[in-house]
């Protein structure tokens, strides 16, 4: 692993044919921004042990394509996003560690 700082670059979620986003245990600050709606081809996201809050962005639901979600050990707020719902590929779902508040949909 190589030690990232700071935000995650907002260029990397104009990359349209992306289909993993590894960017595990790092010092990564900052939140997700609504622009990796974009990377429709997404199927596994790991950002966790990082510094990421915020909250999580519900157009993380456009990732139709999904299946492995780690979003653990960071700074996320809120309530998890209706959207996710959305993405019906996703097999694997890791939350915990946040400030996240709330429950998880029944249909999930």
């Amino acid at each position: 692993y190589i030690s990232l700082i700071g935000s995650i670059p907002g260029e990397i979620f104009g990359l349209r044919n992306l289909t993993k986003l590894l960017l595990l245990s790092n010092e990564l600050s900052g939140f997700i921004p609504p622009d990796i709606g974009n990377c429709t081809n997404l199927y596994r996201l790991r950002v966790n042990g990082n510094k990421l809050g915020g909250t999580i962005p519900s157009e993380i639901g456009n990732l139709k394509s999904l299946n492995f979600l780690d979003l653990s050990n960071n700074r996320f707020t809120g309530g998890i996003p209706p959207s996710l719902l959305h993405c019906s590929s996703l097999e694997f779902l890791d939350f915990h560690s946040n400030g996240l508040l709330g429950f998880l949909p029944d249909t999930l």
